[in-house]
C-alpha cells in the first residue's frame, strides 16, 4: 500500500513540474519571487517546440507583471528558444545579465 501511494504521489508531482510560470506574448518565464526577477525559459517540461509567431522577431521586455507584482527580466535560460525555427532575431534588454547554454540552439532562421 505504501509503495502504491508513493508511486501516485510521485506521478502527481511530475505533472506539476513546468519550466515556466507564465506566458506573455509567446514568451515563457520562470519567476523568482524572492528576488523579483524573471528568467526567459521554454514551454512546459520540454524545450522541443517551435515558437509560433506572426513576426520573425521576439522582443524581451525589461519587466513583466505576474500576480500584480513586477519582475525584472534578468536571464535568458538554457534552451529558452531552442528549436525556434521561425524567429530571425531576439531583442534582449540591457538588464539581462546572463544567457544560458543552448538558449538559441537549432534556431535555423
Amino acid at each position: 500500500m505504501q509503495r502504491k501511494l508513493f508511486f501516485i504521489l510521485l506521478l502527481l508531482s511530475t505533472l506539476t513540474m513546468w519550466a515556466h510560470d507564465i506566458e506573455i506574448d509567446s514568451i515563457y518565464y520562470k519567476i523568482d519571487p524572492d528576488t523579483y526577477t524573471a528568467t526567459v525559459t521554454y514551454k512546459g517540461e520540454s524545450y522541443d517546440y517551435d515558437l509560433e509567431r506572426s513576426k520573425d522577431y521576439v522582443q524581451i521586455p525589461d519587466t513583466i507583471e505576474y500576480k500584480s507584482e513586477y519582475y525584472a527580466v534578468k536571464h535568458v535560460g538554457s534552451n529558452a528558444f531552442r528549436g525556434c525555427k521561425n524567429v530571425r532575431s531576439v531583442i534582449i534588454p540591457n538588464g539581462v545579465t546572463s544567457i544560458g547554454s543552448s538558449a538559441f540552439e537549432d534556431c535555423s532562421a
